[in-house]
């Protein structure tokens, strides 16, 4: 009776280490399950982090050549911009140097008319001088008809 005693509990213990290991298997079995699916969901998140950087890559990209054209058309309208200025010095300086022109013609005009002033008032006071003498000679010559 020892021995069937033992035996059972060699048996019991044999059963009880039996169901031990199977729920060992079963949780390994739930654990594996579950990183194959947490692998799989990370390479497919992988997958999407690596499709939304080509993304990105692809939109710096595109961003980097219009920046690059927008600085050429810049650099063309700063050239443009510094023509006009030029040009704009330019008509500046002429139409300063124009009006200093016109302020010395101004000045020549002045005198010019200053000039036929004196000379119409000296014509007038030679003419009025000569028709005072023509008269004075008129008067004398009825006097001595």
């Amino acid at each position: 009776m020892a021995r069937r005693d033992a035996a059972a509990r060699g048996w019991s213990h044999e059963k009880s280490a039996k169901d031990h290991l199977w729920s060992l298997l079963a949780q390994n079995e739930r654990e594996s399950d579950a990183l194959r699916t947490a692998a799989e969901n990370a390479a497919k998140r992988k997958e999407q982090l690596e499709q939304e950087v080509l993304e990105e890559e692809t939109k710096l990209e595109s961003e980097h050549e219009k920046n690059k054209e927008l600085q050429v058309e810049l650099g063309g309208l700063q050239a443009e911009l510094k023509s006009l200025q030029d040009a704009e010095r330019q008509a500046q300086q002429e139409l300063q140097t124009e009006e200093e022109k016109g302020e010395e013609w101004q000045k020549e005009i002045d005198k010019l008319q200053s000039e036929t002033e004196r000379i119409r008032n000296d014509f007038l006071a030679r003419s009025r001088h000569a028709v005072a003498e023509l008269d004075s000679l008129v008067f004398e010559a009825m006097k001595l008809n």
